[in-house]
């Protein structure tokens, strides 16, 4: 067998002299399920190469054994990004992707020049000092196969008067995303809570204390600042008559945005078009993993190798904190299209699944900062 195939085995034992035998008493058992396993009807999966024996046991009857061995496939062709951008004392993980997509085999690594990047056995790119090199990943089998990275090592310092690190993925609007989220100082914590339009945690996040309320009351109704002409007359941005009179702003302006009000005029809040961007999956992959104990989205530029990890830190509503480890919300800048109060375009991501959403207004979720761009 080869890693990935299924087969079901049939059985045609002799039960003369066994005559407490029934059908419907067997079980079925793998050796080694590292290599395969099988399932109570018989089905056998193979998982890795190696060997391992299936047993069949019917009660009464007498044990089958079935030897099976599942067979490496040699790749023919290894890719890896072919340029990678990053600057001194970063790492980033080379992933190599082998051809046919069933094919297993270990790697060798070697750096062209040591004194601008090492590399690990395990890929782990580190960037030691400004210039370029090539990494290569060959395959150990004898196949002779193997793939380049050219890899640009820039200088560490970054060009920010708040000193907040940034990830460039190579995506095609030049967007720089940061490293990590605004109230934390690393990737993994998981930092403030805004609602949109304000830019300081609180205690509390509900209608009634929403900063864009009008006085005196608590409902989506009565925002006072950035409205549209979304069609709810109900709401305070129209007139008796149903004319709109509210101020048509749909885009955060820099004072009210919690990324430039917290770390300066060179950050803002990511647009819903920076973010459909940062998801697309022609520019990067993203997978819901764990890093440093704790569980998130590592999305990965397909054209350079670079990553950034999204903890899922849940939201806030009222006093509560709820869903961290399982969901990340993320607001962006800019305006949904169907209802003022329901603002915001946000990114909304769990282990299954990453999608695009609006939300209430003043419901306490994180800011992930982009650079502003000239």
């Amino acid at each position: 067998m080869t890693i990935g195939q299924k087969k079901r085995l049939s059985y045609y034992p002799d039960y003369s002299g066994y005559t407490s035998y029934t059908n419907k008493y067997v079980t079925w058992e793998s050796s080694n399920e590292d290599v395969a396993t099988v399932d109570d009807k018989g089905n056998v999966t193979a998982i890795s190469p190696g060997r391992s024996i299936i047993t069949f046991d019917p009660v009464g009857g007498p044990l089958l054994f079935c030897d099976v061995t599942v067979a490496r496939i040699p790749p023919t062709a290894i890719s890896l990004p072919a340029t990678s951008t990053t600057r001194v004392a970063e790492s980033v993980t080379l992933t190599p992707t082998l051809s046919p997509s069933n094919a297993t085999a270990t790697f060798s690594w070697k750096s062209s020049d040591e004194s601008v990047a090492t590399v690990s056995v395990d890929g782990l790119l580190t960037a030691v000092g400004e210039g370029s090199c090539m990494i290569t990943c060959s395959a150990t089998d004898g196949s002779g196969v193997k793939a380049e990275c050219q890899v640009t090592v820039t200088a560490g310092t970054v060009p920010d008067p708040g000193n907040h690190e940034w990830v460039d993925l190579g995506l095609p609007s030049g967007t720089l995303w940061a490293t990590c989220n605004v109230g934390a100082s690393s990737p993994e914590e998981y930092g403030d809570y805004f609602a949109w339009g304000e830019t300081e945690p609180k205690d509390a996040y509900n209608w009634g204390n929403y900063k864009w309320m009008n006085a005196g009351q608590s409902n989506g109704y009565q925002i006072n600042k950035y409205t549209f002409d979304d069609g709810q007359t109900r709401g305070c941005w129209y007139d008796g008559n149903g004319n709109f009179i509210g101020d048509d702003l749909t885009e955060l302006l820099p004072e009210d945005d919690a990324a430039t009000a917290n770390w300066g005029s060179g950050w803002q809040m990511p647009s819903y078009d920076q973010i459909t961007e940062l998801y697309d999956s022609e520019y990067t992959t993203t997978e819901w993993t764990t890093q440093g104990g704790v569980n998130g989205r590592r999305i990965t530029s397909k054209s350079n190798g670079n990553s950034i990890f999204l903890p899922a830190a849940g939201y806030r509503d009222d006093t509560s904190l709820r869903y961290t480890g399982s969901y990340g919300l993320y607001w962006s800048r800019s305006l949904g299209t169907d209802f003022s109060s329901y603002a915001s375009y946000v990114v909304l991501f769990y282990s299954g699944n990453s999608w695009y959403n609006y939300n209430v207004r003043y419901e306490g979720q994180s800011v992930r900062p982009v650079r502003v761009q000239n």
